[in-house]
């Protein structure tokens, strides 16, 4: 996989933050855990039921996030300037298994419609998690999740869906970049997949799959599954006060009651476009839904 040659080592200040951050990830080794995903797929979902059923995800509360999460934005820290970000490095070296959320792609330097560069000083810091981090990758029904995401970012519907999926972003449309993403990631070293869907379905089995890959025994929370948080207000302020938190999706979207209808010329779009991507993984798509698999309701932990 690119990105994973040997840490380049130069003078000047980016070059001793890059050894200063690379002596943080050191600390991590194989002990972080990376929750990946496309965008409104059930990234907290994963997050939140890693926190409930394995006590080595959950931070104390002094060794929580400058934010009061109990995980860490792989995003920002890899991009960000702002100050500190050394420090968050050190503080989710405290936790014995410390998550990390992420839309990157399994080369987290290859260009991303989601995400922004990983600065010079944070290379090593990047490569170090690329080659030893456990990374769970999430994944939902393509329709959903676009349902999902134009939710979020045109609440208002001011573009009408079948333009809003079609919009190119860079060298892909949407749907594109949601096909490269899991294609990429069905590809990766140390990663289990999870298909939304089927955590909701089974979540004794996923939650089986997942600690044999973690190497984790889970605790055995009854509900298996985090439940809705009672309200926004409250989690927000359980988050300011840095208690702990059932649910860290602060930010989901629900859809409205409207659902969007997608003509038959929209789902031969979204074929092509996969296809264009991926043809294994259309043909894939093609057999689950020939198959009768079926869409999820949209999740509270979709971002």
């Amino acid at each position: 996989m690119a990105g994973r040659g040997r840490l380049e080592r130069g003078a000047g200040p980016a070059a001793c933050g890059q050894l200063m951050t690379h002596s943080y990830a050191a600390g991590i080794g194989g002990r972080a855990i990376v929750v990946a995903s496309h965008p409104r797929s059930g990234t907290h979902l994963v997050i939140d039921l890693l926190r409930r059923q394995f006590p080595a995800c959950e931070p104390a509360r002094g060794h929580l996030s400058a934010g009061g999460d109990p995980y860490w934005n792989l995003d920002e820290l890899l991009s960000s300037s702002a100050p500190g970000i050394d420090r968050e490095i050190e503080r989710l070296c405290q936790v014995a298994r410390p998550l990390l959320k992420t839309h990157r792609r399994p080369d987290f330097f290859a260009n991303c419609q989601y995400t922004s560069p990983v600065l010079s000083e944070r290379e090593a810091f990047a490569r170090m998690l690329m080659s030893r981090a456990a990374t769970i990758f999430v994944h939902r029904n393509v329709v959903d999740v676009m349902i999902s995401l134009y939710a979020m970012v045109d609440p208002q519907r001011t573009v009408p869906f079948e333009r809003f999926i079609r919009e190119v972003r860079g060298p892909l449309s949407r749907l594109g970049w949601w096909a490269r993403h899991l294609a990429e990631w069905r590809q990766a070293e140390r990663t289990l997949l999870v298909s939304y869907e089927e955590l909701l379905h089974d979540p004794a089995r996923e939650l089986g799959r997942i600690a044999a890959f973690l190497g984790e025994m889970p605790v055995g929370r009854a509900p298996i599954l985090p439940g809705r948080p009672a309200s926004t207000w409250v989690e927000r302020t359980k988050r300011l006060l840095r208690m702990r938190r059932e649910s860290t999706a602060l930010g989901s979207h629900k859809v409205r009651s409207d659902r969007p209808v997608l003509s038959e010329r929209d789902m031969a779009f979204i074929g092509e476009e996969i296809a264009r991507v991926d043809p294994a993984l259309a043909a894939m798509i093609a057999s689950d839904e020939r198959s009768g698999v079926v869409a999820a309701a949209d999740p509270v932990g979709s971002s």
